[in-house]
């Protein structure tokens, strides 16, 4: 199985990454949503689709992926990816947190 990652644009208000798994592109969209917090300060919320989430949903029987069952969605993903697909799944997982992390803490030049 083959794991392409594309950087389609990154920025700190908004970041778009195509993912392709065997030339099957899943698409991320993370933008910024700010809002008056009164005193002249902004609060900076981040909005974003898990990865990791949509994967399981994908590619096993498992709909209603939680926080709370996503450890059974990567016990399911292991039948039907080998356990080094499974692990770049997770480390593109944690690369798109990496960038909504940047996103927030305003990390990029534009």
């Amino acid at each position: 199985m083959t794991i392409e990652v594309q950087l389609d644009q990154l920025t700190n208000k908004k970041s778009i990454v195509a993912i392709f798994i065997d030339g099957r592109p899943i698409h991320w969209t993370a933008y910024i949503q700010e809002e008056d917090a009164g005193d002249g300060k902004i609060w900076r919320n981040i909005i974003y689709p898990s990865f990791l989430k949509r994967v399981i949903t994908k590619y096993t029987d498992l709909e209603d992926v939680t926080d709370a069952n996503i450890q059974r969605g990567v016990e399911l993903l292991k039948k039907v990816m080998n356990r080094e697909d499974v692990d770049k799944v997770i480390q593109v997982d944690a690369l798109l947190e990496t960038i909504a992390s940047n996103m927030i803490n305003q990390n990029y030049l534009s």
